[in-house]
């Protein structure tokens, strides 16, 4: 198993937890146990990538230990959402070989008008019928991007609590954190009021059209503050699994998001 494929069988896991998501409309967190267990294997998966190479020019690897790929100068992470494809997408053509590492020699692909992504053609850990390991292109997210939920409300981007850092030192997010923390159980705050729901633009992207959001694949309710434009609740419904509870306990309330200052 190459380091990619640890990666991926990783990656794999979490996509199960996120179908089981769409059972409980609009949005699922994981179990606060599996959640614990993921943390655990993607330490690991750290320890093990710490000498995986992508790059044309030097080894990166992100905080996650996601494998990555750096073009022109900007570092590409790949899909957290392990998009790939059998053939290459529409409108990326290939723009050179990766230079070293576990890769080395593999193509790498671009287009233009979609600056966000870069494909590379590289073995999978999927297997065909005679067992042979498949080869596919796939997704490399920029970096600033890759992982952060985003919703356009109003024609502003909103990015969600969870997406920015702890140490996040933007004045508002910092006073908003301080406030509500990431996540709300139970009613909206005074003051808020519905104002639409979501519409998924897709994964790895930046919504450009108003309530698109790259994160909420089902419709989410959208409330706002008229008064205050920095914040904005998504509902939200999440499980928990701790052991003074007697099995899983559903929770409904809001997802914090705040005006995403890029």
């Amino acid at each position: 198993m190459t380091s990619f494929d640890l990666y991926q069988a990783i990656g794999q896991a979490d996509d199960r937890f996120l179908a089981a998501s769409e059972r409980c409309k609009p949005s699922v967190r994981f179990l606060a146990s599996a959640a614990s267990a993921a943390a655990c294997i993607l330490l690991a998966a750290v320890i093990l990538l710490t000498h995986f190479n992508l790059s044309p020019t030097n080894d990166t690897v992100s905080c996650d230990g996601a494998p990555s790929v750096t073009v022109g100068g900007i570092t590409y992470l790949v899909s957290p959402h392990n998009v790939s494809s059998v053939t290459c997408p529409e409108n990326f053509e290939c723009a050179g070989e990766l230079a070293d590492g576990e890769f080395a020699g593999y193509k790498y692909y671009v287009n233009p008008h979609m600056p966000l992504w870069v494909y590379v053609y590289q073995r999978t850990n999927a297997t065909g019928s005679d067992g042979e390991y498949i080869y596919q292109y796939v997704r490399y997210v920029r970096e600033d991007i890759r992982g952060k939920n985003l919703v356009m409300f109003d024609g502003q981007l909103y990015i969600s609590m969870y997406s920015l850092s702890s140490n996040y030192g933007d004045e508002n997010s910092i006073r908003i954190r301080q406030k509500y923390g990431c996540q709300i159980e139970g009613e909206a705050p005074d003051g808020f009021e519905s104002a639409g729901y979501t519409d998924f633009s897709g994964y790895d992207l930046v919504p450009d059209k108003n309530f698109g959001s790259n994160c909420h694949t089902a419709p989410a309710e959208i409330y706002a503050d008229f008064n205050d434009r920095s914040i904005i609740m998504i509902s939200s419904c999440w499980y928990t699994a701790a052991q003074w509870e007697d099995g899983e306990t559903l929770h409904k309330g809001w997802d914090v998001y705040v005006l995403w200052q890029q």
